[in-house]
C-alpha cells in the first residue's frame, strides 16, 4: 500500500476531564458508530508513530468487535516489523470530512493463509474536532418503526408513510423510508411520530437537513432536527435514549457471543 501524509498531530492522553475537551468522543456507542461507518465503506486509515515525524502507512479496518479492531497488514515490510516491535501506534482517518485519530495497542496477529491482520485493542476515545450538541444513538439494527405524513399539495396528501429509524438524539433523528414522497432539504415535515419502547407516542415536526437515496435508490435516508418539540416529548425522547443505548449494547454483546 502507498504512503499517506500525516495531516494533523494525534491526541495525547492528558489529565483533563471529558467535559473540558469537547473534541474527544468517549461514549462507546458513538465510537462504535464512527468506526463501523469507516469499516463499512473501506475508508483508508493511516497508521503512524506519534513520537516520530514522517508519514503514515495505509491500511483499512477490515472488521471489528466490541473489544477489538482488525487492520489489514501494511505494505511496507520494514514498517510491519516496527509495528510488531513497538506495539503502540496511532491511526488517522476521516469521518464525514473531519479528521479523526485514536491510539492503538497491538494485541497480536491473525493469520489466514497468506493474509495477516493486526488485532488491536478497542479505543477508549477518539479525537474528533467537531462540536456537536449530542451524538446520536445508532439504532438501525433494532428496526424501530416511524411514521411520516406526506405534506399537503403532494400526490399522497393524507397518506402516512412508514419508515425505520436509523439513529436518534435529543435534538435530531434520521430514518429510512420508501421513495414515495419527494422531500427537499430544509423542508418541514409535519406529522412525524414514533412509539417508544414503553408504548408512548412521540409527535414532532422535522426540518430535513439531509436527504439522500440509498440501496441503489430503493430507499431514502432523511435526517433532520426536531421543530417545535414539546417539553413532554423532549422528556420522552431523553428517557427513550437511555433505554435504546442499553438495548443496542445488549444486542451487540449477543452477536459477539454468537460469533465467538
Amino acid at each position: 500500500m502507498g504512503l499517506l501524509k500525516k495531516i494533523l498531530p494525534g491526541s495525547r492522553r492528558t489529565g483533563s476531564s471529558r467535559h473540558e475537551n469537547p473534541f474527544f468522543l468517549y461514549d462507546q456507542d458513538s465510537i462504535h458508530k464512527v468506526l463501523a461507518e469507516i469499516s463499512g465503506i473501506s475508508k483508508v486509515i493511516s497508521l503512524y508513530f506519534p513520537d516520530e515525524s514522517g508519514e503514515g502507512y495505509a491500511t483499512s479496518l477490515s472488521r471489528m468487535s466490541s473489544n477489538e479492531l482488525f487492520f489489514d497488514q501494511v505494505g511496507c515490510e520494514d514498517v510491519h516489523a516496527r509495528l510488531l516491535e513497538k506495539k503502540t501506534f496511532r491511526a488517522l482517518s476521516k469521518y464525514r470530512g473531519v479528521p479523526i485519530t485514536f491510539d492503538c495497542k497491538l494485541l497480536g496477529l491473525v493469520r489466514r493463509g497468506d493474509k495477516i491482520w493486526y488485532k488491536v485493542s478497542y479505543p477508549e476515545r477518539l479525537y474528533y474536532p467537531q462540536k456537536r450538541e449530542v451524538f446520536r444513538v445508532p439504532v438501525a439494527e433494532l428496526q424501530l418503526a416511524m411514521q411520516v405524513r406526506a405534506n399537503p399539495g403532494l400526490d399522497l396528501e393524507s397518506r402516512t408513510i412508514d419508515g425505520t429509524i436509523e439513529d436518534i438524539g435529543l435534538n435530531s433523528i434520521s430514518f429510512v423510508i420508501d421513495p414515495v414522497m419527494h422531500v427537499r432539504k430544509f423542508e418541514i415535515l409535519r406529522g412525524c411520530s414514533f412509539e417508544t419502547s414503553e408504548g408512548e407516542t412521540v409527535d414532532f415536526n422535522l426540518e430535513a437537513r439531509s436527504v439522500r437515496p440509498i440501496r441503489d435508490g430503493a430507499k431514502v435516508r432523511i435526517g433532520g432536527r426536531y421543530v417545535g418539540l414539546s417539553s413532554r416529548n423532549s422528556r420522552r425522547i431523553q428517557k427513550e435514549l437511555l433505554i435504546l443505548q442499553r438495548m443496542v449494547k445488549a444486542q451487540r454483546k449477543k452477536k459477539d457471543k454468537q460469533k465467538s
